[in-house]
Parts: C-alpha cells; structure tokens; sequence
C-alpha cells in the first residue's frame, strides 16, 4: 500500500483537470467515515464473540486479515477502485481489530484497550497539527528515511519470529523477548506516525494537481492503514508493558 503514494504521485503528474476532482474537504471526511465504520465493525465483532465459539471467531478473523492484504495491494494498482474497496476494508480490517481487542482484553483487559485507543488518535492529532503548521514535511530525505526504516522493520520483526518458530515461544516468554517486543512496537509507532505525514502531503499534493475524486478514497483508505498500524503497535506496546509490569 505504501508503494501506493509512490505510484499515486506519478500519476498525478499525468492527470488532467476532469469534471470531478479531488478535494482535500472530501479525502478528510471519507477518512472520518471510514474511521466511523471501522470502529462500528470492531465493536460488532465482540458481539459476535459471545455468540460463536473461539475457534470459529479465530478462523473468521484470519479469513478477514487476508482480505484486508488482498485489498491494500488491489488498491495499490488500482486506485480507482478505492471507492469500493475502502469501505470493504473498514469493516473487514474493524472485525480483525475485534478479535485482536478480545484477545487482548482477556489477557490485560479493556483498559490497556481504551488507553490504546486514546493514544492512538493523540499520535493522529499531534502529527496533523505538526503537518498543518508546516513544522514537519514530507521532503525527499524523509521518504529515504521512512523506507529503509520500514524494511529494516519488516527484517525485525521476521527474524524474531523466527526465531520465536524454533524456540517455541520461549524467546517471547523471557525477558529479552518482552523487551524486544517493547522495542519494535515504539519504533513501529514512530514510523507509522512520520507515515502519516505522507499521508497528509499526499492529499495536498492531490488537491494542487487536481487529481480525481476517487482519489478521496484512496488518501483515506492510506491514513485508516496507517491509523491501524499505530494502534495496533500501541496496543502490543502497552500489552507488553503491563505483562512487564507483572512479572
């Protein structure tokens, strides 16, 4: 999805004024439904897991967390169908976040959950009002940056698990591997917030070249993704902060 911008720009540089185009108003308030129906999904889910058992819940949510994938890289190449895929993504990606909460919340319960959240839209603001006021912007060396980052990030986390596959879970279960745990969630929050600020310069960059109107939901559909990778991060952060906390 992240190649997404990239290939959203130099699209940009071949698109010419149509009859209905971009609006930074339109991009904002899609984002604000997307959120909206994200959140509704989520809060259905639990509902669900009352009903169903865990097995079925566990399977209907692996089921969903491929779809999510599937519809990030359709979006990716195919930007005009964000329309259609976005709204599918909200509440496909908001049940995925539900079995993730459930789980969680049976572990550390509801409150890491909330405080998750809270931080969650705290890290959104802060990084809008820093966009906003011009003190951050998304320059060329920031691109460089947050893409050798992500890789080396991506590279992190699969070593671990695999080295978490061989050990067992052992690795997860001591010390180093809560610290390292605690280590890549608030690296993954940094990187996930300067992500946002691509975001936000993509959608600027959409209004100046009079992109089209669909293009409101591909911006949207890229903050939710980004919007999920803090929270989920924060809620990894906080979870294994608190198992610190226990032991």
């Amino acid at each position: 999805m992240r190649k997404g911008i990239t290939m959203a720009e130099e699209m940009l540089r071949n698109t010419s004024v149509c009859d209905s185009t971009f609006s930074k108003a339109g991009a904002l308030n899609k984002t604000m439904l997307l959120a909206i129906m994200t959140f509704a999904s989520g809060v259905a889910s639990q509902l669900l897991a009352q009903i169903v058992s865990m097995p079925v819940f566990t399977v209907i949510s692996m089921v969903s967390l491929l779809v999510t994938f599937i519809i990030s890289v359709t979006a990716t190449f195919k930007p005009q169908k964000s329309a259609f895929l976005a709204p599918i993504y909200a509440v496909v990606e908001g049940f995925s976040l539900g079995y993730l909460v459930a789980m969680t919340a049976s572990f550390v319960g509801y409150g890491t959950v909330a405080m998750a959240l809270g931080m969650t839209v705290l890290v959104v603001l802060v990084m809008a009002a820093l966009y906003s006021k011009g003190i951050i912007r998304a320059s060329q060396k920031m691109r460089s940056i947050i893409l050798v980052s992500s890789i080396t990030l991506l590279f992190g986390n699969v070593i671990f698990f695999v080295i978490n596959l061989v050990t067992g879970g052992s690795i997860y279960n001591g010390g180093f591997g809560v610290t390292f745990t605690i280590i890549i969630s608030a690296i993954g929050i940094v990187l996930a917030a300067f992500f946002l600020i691509l975001d936000f310069d993509l959608i600027d960059r959409c209004q100046a070249g009079n992109a089209p109107s669909y293009m409101e939901w591909f911006c949207a559909l890229n903050i939710m993704i980004t919007i999920v990778w803090i929270f989920v991060d924060m809620l990894r952060l906080l979870t294994s902060l608190a198992n610190r906390a226990q032991d």
